[in-house]
């Protein structure tokens, strides 16, 4: 039995002296694949860096947009190296720099708007200007619209105020919407209710409760307009409160459905509902947990 034990010892020995060194051999390129891999998506961006800046001074927009596409994958692949992810998002917000080149300009708002990197946010809010509240550039419908997706508390207040200044209610109404994507901002969700809902409410049809505004002098559909399904907007004109009433109002309680997780169908429900909260309008918020944030 002992002549046995001794035969087959070292036998076993061997084999798992194989076994191991079998393991080791798969195991010695998965190690550095990990160690390699922060150098691997550096050494990409590098690459796709150097292109972006080449194709961005010859003003080639074609392959600017391939640029981004590959930066937009990079920034995917780039999960576990944060560095890399806010390099992706400089760079691509260094096109909203570009002077006297708009379409680069938007394309680089669109890029942004795609990462949704909040980080992309400064780039944004520089775009959020109307000094001609008749007048709304292509630049700033794509600033509105990527504020959607690049959600920061920094774009709330240039946001509002295009929703309370703009005469060109078509971009009033995209911030409206915009806002409605701001529910996890716990510290600016209730003023951006208040703010809306008070707005709109101020070219409500027959004015104002207590003679706000400019009055009975409006005319127009009454409260029928804020039902969404009475068929596309009424054309924007500047300085008419009836059509800004009969634009603004069949966008918000979408939006503020949104902000706030509630499931109502009007403007005149929303105008009712923040007058009668006053006091408690953080109850109106009914987000499940995991949306909402700082």
């Amino acid at each position: 039995m002992g002549h046995v034990v001794e035969v087959c010892l070292p036998r076993v020995l061997s084999r798992c002296f194989i076994a191991l060194c079998i393991l080791a051999a798969f195991a010695e390129p998965v190690a550095n694949a990990a160690d390699t891999s922060g150098e691997d998506v550096l050494e990409r961006y590098k690459v796709i860096e150097k292109d972006l800046k080449a194709h961005k001074k010859a003003k080639e927009l074609r392959k600017l947009r391939e640029d981004i596409k590959s930066l937009e994958k990079l920034y995917v692949d780039a999960e576990h190296d944060d560095d890399v992810r806010v390099k992706i998002v400089n760079l691509v917000g260094s096109l909203t720099k570009a002077k006297r080149n708009e379409q680069m300009v938007i394309m680089g708002l669109h890029g942004l708007g795609d990462l949704g990197d909040p980080r992309g946010a400064k780039f944004v809010r520089a775009k959020l200007r109307q000094p001609n509240v008749k007048q709304a550039s292509n630049t700033l419908e794509a600033a509105v619209a990527t504020a959607a997706d690049v959600v920061h508390p920094s774009l709330v207040a240039p946001l509002l105020k295009i929703v309370c200044k703009s005469k060109t209610l078509g971009v009033a109404a995209d911030a409206i919407q915009s806002l409605g994507r701001y529910g996890r901002c716990e510290k600016k969700r209730v003023r951006i209710l208040t703010t809306i809902v008070d707005s709109v409410r101020k070219d409500r049809t027959g004015g104002v409760a207590g003679g706000g505004g400019s009055g009975g002098a409006r005319g127009g559909s009454g409260g029928t307009s804020t039902n969404p399904e009475q068929g596309p907007l009424p054309p924007a004109r500047a300085g008419s409160t009836s059509n800004r009433w009969g634009t603004l109002s069949r966008v918000l309680p979408g939006a503020m459905n949104e902000l706030t997780g509630q499931d109502i169908g009007t403007a005149d429900e929303w105008i009712d509902l923040v007058r009668d909260s006053r006091g408690s309008l953080g109850d109106i918020f009914q987000l499940p947990e995991e949306t909402t944030g700082k």
